[in-house]
């Protein structure tokens, strides 16, 4: 079989593979092409001349040529301008972030796209709106984003022992509907459905996360909730110290690694991106279901059109942050 053959079988299995595994996680496709076809140090230029060519059953000759050319991970320039990162979700996109005149990075969210500009328009917690190059910011995907150093900021005061009975009580009619969800019986807001996708489909999930019509020392109060309920093992949630009653009890192995969950293969950070991203939006919009007495969808709806001056994604970058450091450390 000619090598041109051999080359292209070995990249459809591999894109095949990816694209059953596309989670939204960096994957190394051609390592799974080495391993079927031997990759030459150098590129393998076809070279014939134009009268070889014409001679029937002419057959082309790899030969080698030394690679000069120099490793890029810029964006490719169209001739409308550049195409944007397409595994951001613009607007929303929750990154740390620095500005041309900084060297820590600082919580922030995406807002827009420049083509002309190749740059990214980013909202900070002081309100600034500067436009960076995608190398200047990292989403909660990125090894970055828990690597880079970040600028002193004045987050707002939370009571540490902060307790709310009536939201404890209207959680626990909750939780049923997520277990359901972990156990991948339901799903009607497609969030389960856009995680377990994974790439682009799972990342936007972050832009959708809101705090609805609760404060944030309530909307902290709900995740630490849900984190003491579903992460019980994670140093992240026994520091919390939140004395709750368990919907379900823990049982011999870890909650989300049970066999029968859709989270069972996961590993720490990405259980944690689960309740961050899948389990917490449902909660908001489940609870604020039950208190205004309205539909799901209804209640979904509620929550997207808040007008949040509040600055929660300030709270939920940095809690991913932390809670994704010491789930690694756990």
């Amino acid at each position: 079989m000619a090598y041109a053959d051999i080359f292209e079988r070995a990249y459809r299995q591999a894109s095949d593979a990816q694209m059953k595994d596309d989670d939204g996680l960096p994957d190394d496709i051609f390592s799974l092409i080495e391993k079927a076809v031997p990759m030459p140090t150098h590129n393998l230029v076809p070279t014939i001349s134009p009268k070889e060519a014409q001679a029937p059953g002419a057959q082309i000759v790899p030969t080698r040529k030394k690679n000069t050319s120099i490793p890029s991970t810029k964006t490719t320039p169209s001739s409308s301008g550049y195409f944007p990162d397409k595994s951001l979700s613009i607007p929303g996109e929750l990154v740390l972030a620095r500005a041309q005149s900084e060297r820590v990075y600082y919580p922030g969210k995406v807002l827009s796209f420049n083509e002309k500009s190749n740059k990214y328009k980013v909202l900070f917690a002081s309100g600034h709106e500067p436009s960076l190059e995608r190398a200047r910011f990292f989403t909660r995907y990125e090894e970055g984003f828990l690597t880079c150093q970040l600028g002193a900021l004045e987050q707002p005061k939370l009571d540490p022992n902060y307790e709310n009975e009536e939201l404890q009580s209207l959680l626990s009619k909750i939780y049923p509907g997520l277990y359901a969800i972990l156990a991948g019986a339901q799903d009607e807001g497609g969030r389960l459905t856009n995680f377990l996708k994974g790439g682009k489909a799972r990342r936007d999930l972050s832009s959708r996360v809101s705090p609805g019509q609760f404060n944030r020392q309530e909307y902290m109060y709900i995740n630490n909730m849900l984190q003491a309920e579903f992460l019980p093992d994670l140093i992240t949630t026994k520091r919390l110290g939140l004395k709750l009653k368990r919907a379900q009890p823990l049982g011999e192995h870890v909650l989300m690694k049970k066999k029968g969950v859709v989270t069972e293969d996961f590993n720490d950070q990405l259980r944690l991106h689960f309740v961050l991203e899948v389990l917490l939006p449902e909660t908001i919009t489940r609870l604020t279901m039950d208190m205004n007495k309205c539909t799901y969808k209804e209640a979904d709806e509620q929550v997207e059109r808040v007008e949040n001056n509040s600055q929660h994604w300030v709270d939920e970058v940095l809690a991913a942050r932390e809670s994704f450091l010491e789930g690694r450390a756990s």
